[in-house]
């Protein structure tokens, strides 16, 4: 299953990178983020790794982050893992004004399991959630309310 999603960000793109390339903003536009706690290899870098735990409501979902790349400001990719899933993530980046930038993401979710027959049904859930998680971070980046 893949999408793409793209969101405009009414802010510098020195300002965006900011915001994005730091942990502790994460759980202020991921508001179901429970914890981050790094595993190995330093902190943003390629090859590093980090343990991410989401409280969904029905229950706690874990990922493993591993950055792929970190080429910001103009492009960061990921692979999260869980029991049930592998999603690979590409970020671009891009300064469309002097203070405006446009954040697209691509997203590709592999289902394990029986899960892979489920995918065709989560894909609009999934890609709305993508899509809060955006909207969450221009909220935050742009400092106006805060994500609840």
């Amino acid at each position: 299953m893949k999408y793409e999603i793209s969101i405009e960000i009414n802010k510098p793109i020195e300002d965006v990178i900011r915001a994005f390339d730091n942990a502790d903003n994460l759980k202020r536009w991921q508001p179901t983020l429970e914890s981050v706690t790094f595993i190995s290899g330093n902190p943003g870098e390629a090859g590093s790794e980090t343990k991410l735990v989401y409280n969904e409501g029905k229950g706690k979902i874990e990922l493993i982050e591993k950055i792929t790349e970190n080429r910001l400001p103009e492009y960061f990719a990921a692979t999260y893992a869980s029991k049930t899933t592998t999603t690979y993530n590409k970020n671009w980046f891009e300064a469309i004004e002097e203070n405006k930038t446009l954040w697209t993401t691509h997203t590709e979710v592999i289902f394990n399991g029986f899960l892979k027959y489920l995918a065709p049904l989560m894909k609009k859930h999934m890609k709305k959630t993508s899509e809060v998680f955006l909207t969450n971070f221009k909220i935050f980046a742009e400092g106006r309310i805060q994500p609840s």
